[in-house]
């Protein structure tokens, strides 16, 4: 690909022989992690599938991007539709890895379903991939799972998230903000990798109006449809290149 003014790649991608050129214009990983919430009205709204009140953050590792503010019970797909619809994106071209629970579309690329995932133990123990769609999955993982490690590490460092939080739902957003945001900071003050293009922290109000996104994306459908096929054929492409 011809060099340009586009996001890089994260040198996790750059420095290793395993994961370029394959994965050479994706930008980032993307995931849904779910956070104590303490809400007072409507709770149920605000409980998750493991039964606790939560709100389901949308986190762009190294974040780049974050949106706080959708209620526990949201599935991860459409909290980051809502993303779209607020100005998260990813550069023409350019791709996020996330897990099979989102979509494959034009900004996300997605492991193979009814395919082996974690095949890590496989491999310790002498059974390594069998097919090109099982190294892809391999690959991917290994690449994916440093958006789950720096969410995990990032929740167990700030004890407020240990429990659910006695303040307003906006205090809690608002804390989830300021806690990335000075994690990013901490980051580069230690000369780590973390934001390469625009800061962007994602700010919405409580209402969850996914009906307006429902329309938006409907319109949009018909001229992604197109560009999902040819994603379809790039991972496949991936997959047999490995």
């Amino acid at each position: 690909m011809d060099s340009d003014d586009r996001e890089p790649e994260p040198s996790k991608i750059r420095n290793n022989p395993n994961n370029w050129p394959c994965f050479r214009i994706c930008v980032g990983a993307v995931d849904g992690s779910h956070v104590y919430a303490h809400v007072e009205r409507d709770p149920s709204r605000w409980r998750n599938r493991k039964g606790y009140l939560s709100r389901n953050v949308l986190a762009v590792v190294c974040y780049t991007y974050v949106l706080p503010r959708y209620k526990g019970s949201c599935h991860d797909g459409r909290v980051l539709v809502a993303g779209y619809q607020r100005g998260f994106t990813a550069a023409e071209g350019r791709y996020y890895l996330v897990d099979a629970e989102y979509p494959l579309a034009p900004r996300t690329l997605t492991p193979y379903r009814g395919v082996r995932y974690h095949l890590r133990e496989q491999v310790a123990y002498g059974q390594p991939p069998e097919s090109a769609k099982e190294l892809f999955n391999l690959c991917d993982s290994q690449l994916r799972n440093v958006v789950e490690r720096s969410v995990e590490a990032f929740k167990g460092r700030i004890q407020v998230f240990d429990t659910e939080p006695e303040f307003s739902l906006e205090v809690q957003s608002d804390l989830v903000l300021v806690c990335t945001a000075l994690r990013n900071v901490m980051d580069r003050l230690q000369g780590k990798e973390t934001l390469t293009g625009k800061d962007m922290m994602a700010m919405e109000d409580e209402t969850n109006d996914f009906g307006a996104i429902k329309v938006k994306e409907e319109a949009e459908r018909a001229s992604d449809a197109l560009k999902q096929s040819k994603m379809f054929e790039m991972r496949d492409t991936m997959a047999e290149e490995m």
